[in-house]
This record gives C-alpha cells, structure tokens and sequence, in this order.
C-alpha cells in the first residue's frame, strides 16, 4: 500500500503473511519499503488493508445530504405529485395539490432514507438502456429544494426487483442497485404525506 501525502511524498506499507501466530492468531510481516525493522503485526491488517478500489468508495447516493437543509420537497409517484415546504424544525405544510397540514414525520423519514441511501453496485455508470433499470420512467421522484429554491438533488427510483431497487440521481447519469429495504414500500402520493 503506497501513502502519498500532500506535497507529494510516497510512502510504501509492505505486507506479508506469517507461519507465526501469538495467541492462536495468526500474524503477518510488516515493513515500510526501503527501511527497517520488519515487524509482526496482527494478520488482520492482511485483510483490512486489501480493499478494492470499489469498497474504499464513498457509497453515498446522495452524499452529504443534510435534512434539516430542505426546505421544500417535491414527490411524485402514480401519476400524483405532493409539494411540501418546512415551516419550522418539524413542522410542514402541504401546498399541492391542496394547501393544508403534512404528516411531517412521513416527510422526515422519507428525507432520511434518501440520506441513508447507499448503493451495492454501480450497473450502468454512463446511464446506458435507462428502460432496462426503470428510471427512464420512474415509479418515485423526489426533489429536495433549499429556502432560496436551489435544487439541492433529484432522486428518481426505477425498477424494483426483489430486494434490488434501480436509482439514479437527476444530475449523474450513473444508475445504482440499492437495497429496497432502504427506500421502503413507495408512497402512496399525496395521501400518505397529508396531516
């Protein structure tokens, strides 16, 4: 494993595994490239350090999404779309299809899950044949907006199959498996997030 620091300078970790073992578990050589001593350390560090590319990856869908930014939320789903705004800390209200109070806890739990969302693979990284994955017609959407009207991201949910649901963001074009558990059953739009 090769450490690079930020003006440039490289260190390389050299890792190998051992006959030995202390305390019935196995050990492994460790050593930093060019220089001594060469040491035991535990063997997990074998298989902690041999990640992929993949796993070192930040699965985050939508990144660093923090809730209590969003101000407005717009779902759509069969065919029906809700428009919900923040009013205070917990507090939403309903402004389409008809003004009134919101479940703000169906809002909140939903703004949740999309934080949470991590994808399992990555199945179409240019966005290559949307129809096989569902998100060329999307059975959810979810817009979240900041106070100013900013477009902080758009969540479109494609096929689900199984335990496997499709999803992709509107700014990237890439298209991600996710767990279907993490989404939960789609909402039923407007009537589940009336108050």
């Amino acid at each position: 494993m090769t450490l690079t620091e930020q003006g440039g300078a490289a260190t390389t970790v050299l890792l190998a595994p051992s006959t030995e073992t202390r305390g019935g578990a196995p050990m492994a050589y460790a050593a930093i490239e060019g220089k001594g001593p060469v040491v035991l350390v535990d063997g997990k560090a074998l298989d902690e350090l041999a990640r992929s590319a993949g796993d070192l990856r930040d699965k985050r869908v939508l990144g660093d999404l923090t809730p209590r930014d969003v101000k407005r939320v717009r779902v759509r789903a069969g065919g029906q779309t809700a428009v919900l705004e923040r009013k205070g800390e917990d507090d939403w209200r309903m402004v389409e299809p008809a003004k009134g109070g919101a479940n703000g806890s169906k809002v909140n739990d939903l703004l949740y899950a999309l934080r949470g969302l991590r994808w399992k693979d990555i199945v179409a990284p240019e966005g290559q044949d949307a129809g096989r994955w569902g998100v060329d017609a999307p059975s959810l959407e979810v817009a979240l907006f900041r106070g100013d009207g900013g477009e902080i991201a758009t969540v479109l949910v494609g096929k689900r199959d199984g335990d496997v649901t499709y999803v992709r963001t509107k700014a990237q074009p890439a298209i991600y498996s996710v767990d279907s558990r993490l989404l939960g059953p789609p909402p039923k739009v407007p009537d589940d997030f009336k108050g």
